[in-house]
């Protein structure tokens, strides 16, 4: 994988100018080009704000990622030099080259529209901190929730890039066929719709369905960490409490929880959750107990049922 584009000032500060540079772009596209004078001043607004644009995106990156996508997408630089001929001038011939470059500025504003929803939910190109290693064990199940309650997340009736939501937030997948496989399940299901899928790539919004099916279920149980045990004889209480439950065929969960007594006064309340999490969501994905078990020991614990991402 290439190293990952990130951004290099504050978020906020960012989605701001961001938007900014939306409103000024479709300001200028919205302005009137019906004589030559006017497309002359369009053309000048147009130059000096797409100019503008690029220098803030390269400012804002640790590459040129999105600076390079920005400028490609202007077909005109990309036009090998004709030798000029001079013809009879056109009074009306402004009208057609207008239409070609309000064509590139949309373009353009509809590209930031685009970034500016999709690097929202990318945690790793905005610089959050997050648990790569946890999420490195995310099994298929974990990813296509994840992948749903992300595109939950920018519901704004358009597609979006599917992989670089895996990527742009440490979670791999094998290969980008697995992208497809992913999201093909959940088209499948009616949760999202796709469009692409080939070496192109793959682009998906969610439905109605699943924007329900999220409400109703990924997002139905919030987590509150603090009634948990929090010293070592209240675990210990606890996991005894859980042997007199359950058979000892769960030797490996019990072994488990009784390292957890080694960190527990280490931690606080959420981040004691979140390690045990990690450690049921691991013993689910390595067979060792199911997850009406694992959801079954966390709420014990806990008080209340677990979601598939840490909150």
């Amino acid at each position: 994988m290439n190293s990952l584009t990130v951004l290099t000032q504050p978020f906020d500060q960012w989605i701001n100018e961001i938007s900014s540079l939306i409103k000024d772009g479709e300001s200028i596209a919205a302005g009137p080009a019906s004589t030559k004078e006017q497309y002359d001043s369009f053309r000048d607004k147009e130059k000096n704000w797409s100019d503008n644009t690029s220098m803030f995106l390269e400012s804002s990156f640790s590459t040129k990622k999105y600076v390079n996508e920005f400028l490609g997408l202007d077909a005109r630089l990309h036009v090998p030099q004709q030798p000029r001929v001079q013809k009879p001038k056109n009074p009306l011939a402004f009208h057609e080259e207008y239409k070609t470059d309000k064509h590139f500025l949309n373009q353009k504003i509809n590209f930031l529209k685009a970034n500016h929803s999709i690097i929202s939910v990318c945690d790793l190109i905005r610089g959050i901190h997050v648990d790569i290693d946890y999420r490195k064990g995310y099994n298929l199940k974990m990813k296509k929730s994840f992948l749903l309650e992300k595109l939950y997340q920018i519901d704004d009736g358009t597609h979006h890039g599917l992989d670089i939501i895996f990527e742009g937030n440490g979670v791999p997948v094998r290969d980008y066929s697995q992208v497809c496989d992913i999201a093909r399940s959940l088209e499948n299901d009616g949760l999202i719709e796709t469009v692409g899928g080939s070496a192109a790539g793959i682009w998906g919004k969610i439905t109605f369905n699943g924007a329900q099916y999220v409400e109703e279920y990924l997002l139905k149980i919030t987590e509150d960490y603090s009634s948990g045990p929090s010293t070592i004889q209240e675990l210990s209480q606890k996991i005894e409490q859980l042997r007199q439950d359950h058979s000892m065929e769960h030797q490996v969960l019990f072994e488990e929880l009784e390292e957890l007594k080694g960190v527990i006064e280490k931690l606080d309340h959420k981040s004691f959750g979140q390690l045990l999490k990690g450690k049921l969501f691991d013993m689910v994905a390595e067979k060792v107990i199911s997850w009406e078990t694992a959801g079954a020991i966390f709420k014990f614990l806990f008080g209340h049922g677990i979601t598939l991402l840490l909150n």
